[in-house]
Order: C-alpha cells, then structure tokens, then sequence
C-alpha cells in the first residue's frame, strides 16, 4: 500500500497523539466514539483513506478498501466502506468531508446564486401585489 495516501496527506492539521487523531477523524466523519476505543495507526489511516477515496485512481481505490477491510472492528469496516462508497457513487455532498475545496466553493457559488435569485424574485413578487 505504498503508494495509497494516508494520514500525514490530509489537508487538516491533526493533533500529535493517536486518540487525538481518531478523535478528530471519527468526529469529522461521524463516527460514534463507542465504535473504536484502542485505534491504532491503521484504523486513523482508515480514516484518511476513506476521506480521500473519491479522489483516488483505481489503484488506490482497491488499496484503500483493502486497508480498510483488513481492520478487525467490522462494524467500523461497515461503516467506512459506506461512507467511501456513498460520496464517490452516490452524493459527493453526504460527506462535506470529502470535498475539495474547489468543489465546496463552487457549491457555495451556486447556493449564493439560488438565493439571490429566489430574494429578487421574491421581492419582485411582493411589489406586483
């Protein structure tokens, strides 16, 4: 798994200890705290793989779920591979955190435009009556 991105490549500056990162992670990505209490560094690279998945080859892709199914706690290997799977198939946007930050502006872009849009034609209605 050499070539699979992991913690230290994640765009957030994580706290030193290992349950600090877990912390951060599991909060980031909505994980309840009773699913992993010893996490290890696989589990928190666990984490960053299924944060980065949607932006992955192929190759890495099969790395990260193999990583990510080799952990022993099943349930957290349920819940990562349907996070993983979710954001890059489904709805990129059911996990804000694996957004990029291009992608997250131009969303807030289109968001900002919709509301201006719907205040102008709201205002534009109001004055007609």
């Amino acid at each position: 798994m050499s070539d699979l991105p992991l913690v230290s490549d994640l765009p957030y500056t994580l706290p030193q200890t290992n349950a600090s990162k877990w912390n951060y992670l599991a909060n980031l990505l909505n994980i309840p705290p009773a699913i992993e209490i010893n996490a290890g560094e696989r589990e928190i690279d666990a984490l960053a793989a299924t944060i980065m998945y949607r932006h992955l080859d192929r190759i890495e892709r099969i790395e990260a779920m193999t990583l990510i199914n080799s952990l022993p706690n099943k349930r957290l290997v349920n819940m990562l591979v349907t996070k993983a799977v979710d954001t890059k198939y489904l709805n990129p946007q059911w996990g804000m955190w694996s957004m990029t930050n291009e992608e997250l502006l131009a969303d807030e872009r289109f968001h900002q435009t919709i509301s201006n849009y719907s205040s102008y034609m709201g205002v534009s209605a109001s004055v007609l009556v």
